[in-house]
């Protein structure tokens, strides 16, 4: 018997990303609360655009190398990058988080996903931000002396930060919330280093004297860092009180909401029995 041959060939369309479009930021420089348009446009795909999402890495020009802003907190792990926010539509507003400094840089990626996920990533320019510490600050006072059992208090509610929150947009409360607690994060570790320099320089003082003797200066530190310490805590308390009735629509949006409590949770002294159990 004959033996029997055949062929057969299968062809495989392999999916290809968005492409010809672009991505443009307006203004290219600001403060941790000025709103910033990201607008992308003219980009094609035989399946169709899903969606656009943003993140951000920051430059630290002063010592030449790259933090990046994970909103969990400073790394140096270069793979590791921060979302800004995502969007069904091609146009989105942005804030920027700062890590500090009196101007950050901070480097705009865009990812353009069809309905198949296939992705093309572009970089966009390059941002400059001031830190605007007086909004935090602000925004601290107003919840020290503003009576918290109030739901619709008319002060701390017409505070700008305030208004945001309330206003339920997630990428936008995300974004707030994250400027405002790298602010609170940065001040406690500003005044824990100078409780600590005291402390340490008094101990140094009794030491040399060969006597134990209490400082003064020791304990109106201490009063003062217990204080402050409370006050953070009384904001971190209330800002993450914004937090419990954001939905989660996908995957975007847990690893926007995950980054921001991780943020918000990492000073865990300043966390009260209700931040925890929330």
């Amino acid at each position: 018997m004959d033996s029997i041959h055949g062929i057969g060939a299968i062809d495989f369309m392999i999916n290809s990303p968005p492409k010809n479009g672009t991505c443009t930021i307006s203004p290219l420089n600001g403060t941790t609360t000025t709103l910033f348009t990201i607008t992308c446009s003219n980009w094609i795909d035989n399946n169709g655009i899903r969606d656009y999402s943003f993140y951000s890495k920051s430059i630290d020009c002063k010592n030449k190398f790259i933090i990046l802003l994970f909103m969990l907190a400073w790394t140096t792990n270069l793979s590791t990058r921060a979302i800004l926010g995502y969007t069904i539509v091609s146009t989105i507003q942005v804030r920027f988080p700062a890590n500090g400094n009196n101007v950050t840089m901070v480097q705009v990626i865009a990812r353009i996903r069809d309905m198949y996920g296939c992705m093309t990533e572009i970089d966009l320019s390059t941002v400059s931000i001031i830190f605007d510490m007086a909004t935090i600050n602000n925004l601290i006072n107003d919840i020290l002396t503003t009576p918290m059992n109030l739901v619709n208090n008319t002060q701390l509610n017409s505070n700008p930060i305030v208004v945001v929150l309330a206003g339920g947009n997630q990428n936008l409360v995300s974004q707030v919330l994250i400027a405002q607690v790298q602010a609170l994060n940065a001040m406690s570790m500003k005044i824990l280093q100078a409780a600590i320099a005291v402390a340490i320089s008094v101990a140094s003082l009794n030491d040399e004297r060969q006597v134990p003797l209490p400082s003064a200066l020791n304990t109106s530190t201490m009063i003062e860092y217990n204080q402050q310490w409370n006050y953070f805590a009384a904001a971190r308390d209330y800002l993450i009180s914004f937090c419990t009735n954001l939905v989660i629509t996908t995957i975007d949006s847990i690893i926007l909401q995950s980054s921001m409590l991780a943020q918000l949770t990492e000073i865990t002294s300043q966390l009260t029995r209700d931040t925890t159990v929330r």
